[in-house]
This record gives C-alpha cells, structure tokens and sequence, in this order.
C-alpha cells in the first residue's frame, strides 16, 4: 500500500526540513512535498528524529566538512524546535574536540554556534550569552595565536577579525536588549 507521507518524510528529510533549500534544491520535489499537505504536527515529529539522529552522528564524524554541516544542521533544528539543547550540544562538542581541528574547520564550527545567536538569545538569553562569551574569547585568542603564522591564509586571518567584530557587536546587541 502507497504510503503518501513516507515519500513525504524522504523528500523532507533529504532537505533537512528545511523548505529554501527543498525549493531551491528542486522546485517540482518541493511542489509534490507541498501537495501531500503534511501536518504540521508529524514535521515536528520528523524534526525530533533528525535532531536525535545528529545527536548521535556527530560525535561520530570523522569529516571535518560533514561535521560542520550536521552541526549547522542541528542548530537549525534546535531554533525550529525552541530549544537551546542543540546550542549546548554543538558549543560543548567543539570545546572538548576544538583542539582537533584545523583553522577553518573552528571558524565554520564558531560561525554556525554563534550565527543564529539571535534567535537562542529569545529562547534561553543567559545560557546563549554565556556561550557567545566564550565562541568570542575563543576567536579572540584563535586571532592572535594566527595573526604571527605567516603559513595562514590573509583572507583567513581576514575574516577570523570580522566574525570576531561582528559577534561582539551582535553580543552588545543582545546584552542591551530588554
């Protein structure tokens, strides 16, 4: 027996729940996701798996590129479900594992933990201050750990002081904010 929204689950899941990137992957699979008229009740349903399930791989992951994106992947996730778990998760695996990885890799991780900080900042404002905090004392010392290496790349360095800039304004943003 045809099971409508079991087609509907892999097409969703394939994008992640996410429904820019399902239109902008392939307009007509988006189109068909949109005609089984999923009940908003069994996305969340489908959110809380993928979110468990990158809760599990992650640790797992080897491939620096691949753990960027499910991080990234689960913190878009935590913001849909209203929780800051995904936040914490993401912020305490990169503190443990940071010494691991290579320059981009930690400011891929830093972007997608403090990237849609705003939004953590409605759901729990003290625990994603305190965790902003520290993604911004991290990149302040990554930044002058690599402002002496002559074998980093300029834009890198470049952008390492952007983010930093950019986070500590987003930061008094958010500490100012009421």
């Amino acid at each position: 027996m045809y099971d409508k929204f079991q087609e509907a689950k892999e097409i969703y899941m394939q994008y992640g729940g996410n429904y820019f990137f399902m239109d902008r992957g392939d307009v007509a699979l988006f189109q068909r996701y949109k005609s089984f008229n999923v009940p908003e009740e069994l996305e969340r349903q489908w959110d809380v798996e993928m979110y468990n399930s990158l809760t599990c791989k992650i640790p797992k992951e080897n491939n620096f590129r691949q753990l960027v994106y499910m991080s990234a992947s689960l913190l878009n996730l935590s913001r849909k479900l209203n929780t800051i778990q995904g936040l914490q998760f993401v912020y305490d695996f990169f503190i443990e594992h940071r010494n691991n990885f290579d320059v981009f890799t930690s400011l891929r991780l830093v972007e997608s933990i403090c990237g849609g900080m705003d939004d953590f900042s409605k759901i729990g404002r003290d625990k994603s201050l305190d965790i902003m905090k520290e993604t911004i004392n991290f990149l302040i010392k990554l930044e002058s750990r690599y402002k002496i290496e002559k074998n980093i790349d300029e834009q890198l360095k470049q952008r390492i002081e952007d983010r930093k800039n950019e986070y500590i304004l987003l930061y008094t943003k958010i500490v100012n904010e009421k």
